[in-house]
């Protein structure tokens, strides 16, 4: 992310190839790293290997349908392609609209920190 990051500004010297091919990638990154299972692997007695992310994970929520624990988080948030269909939807969803934003971690720019964000999440709630 940080090379992406780094390749951005026009001054970069990268072709304005270079710099679309890398924003595309980098919103895609900044929206998996900001999804915990992304940064967790959990390891146990049926799952040596990991649980890739919670994809080798099963649960049932109250839809009663059955679905791996990755893309039910991909999808708490909707699962868009794009960053403005996810914004204009989450504005329709009950409750998405009542969360807090703390301003000052908005400010974070540092791919560091949102990988280390998290991970703790992961860890906490998945």
């Amino acid at each position: 992310m940080k090379l992406f990051i780094a390749a951005l500004p026009a001054t970069s010297a990268a072709t304005d190839d270079v710099r679309s091919y890398d924003m595309v990638w980098l919103l895609h990154l900044i929206g998996d790293i900001h999804q915990p299972l992304h940064a967790t692997e959990r390891i146990s007695a049926i799952n040596t290997d990991g649980d890739r992310g919670g994809n080798e994970v099963t649960v049932m929520p109250a839809t009663g349908e059955t679905i791996d624990l990755h893309a039910y988080w991909d999808r708490m948030c909707g699962g868009y392609v794009s960053v403005s269909g996810a914004i204009f939807d989450a504005n329709d969803k009950a409750g998405i609209s009542k969360l807090q934003v703390d301003s000052a971690k908005a400010k974070v720019l540092d791919p560091d920190a949102w990988t280390q964000e998290s991970f703790v999440l992961g860890k906490k709630f998945a």
